[in-house]
């Protein structure tokens, strides 16, 4: 088994989204596990979009700023962005709402930062489908506990 990891800069657009299935292309007859960072900057933007939502600032701007950069690259890959932008409209307004919950600011941190990598793996795991290449769609959350140290959470290994 091989295991690729693409980072943030790897998927900053369309262009190096396609570069990278066409890495897996060349490796994909054996059994392949690809892991994904979230795409260019959005991370960065994750971590605005915590701290205005923590100030009790409005963090619409953001979202939508993230929201078409997202829009962008799957109009730009797909033949029909339907599904994909749909998915990514569902896991953005989870994310508003994970980002709008009240608590510290570790805990928000840590429901809210994930979804950078939800939703670039949502667009890869599309668009290997519709290159034609077989591709499950594993949700890491279901297979990985951590404790409650909020942003320093320790793998539980017992789970």
């Amino acid at each position: 088994m091989k295991v690729f990891k693409f980072g943030g800069a790897s998927l900053k657009n369309a262009d190096a989204i396609r570069n990278i299935v066409s890495i897996i292309k060349l490796h994909g007859k054996e059994n392949l596990v690809v892991v994904v960072s979230a795409m260019g900057k959005t991370t960065d933007a994750l971590e605005q979009i915590i701290t205005l939502s923590q100030a009790g600032k409005s963090v619409d701007r953001e979202l939508h700023a993230l929201a078409i950069y997202h829009q962008g690259i799957v109009e730009d890959l797909f033949t029909d962005p339907k599904d994909p932008l749909l998915q990514c409209a569902q896991l953005l307004k989870e994310l508003k709402n994970k980002a709008l919950q009240k608590g510290a600011y570790d805990f928000v941190y840590d429901q809210v930062i994930g979804y950078g990598e939800l939703i670039s793996s949502h667009i890869i795991h599309l668009f290997l489908a519709q290159e034609d290449l077989p591709a499950a769609w594993i949700d890491s959350r279901r297979f990985i506990k951590t404790d409650s140290s909020f942003r320093e959470g320790k793998i539980c290994p017992d789970w």
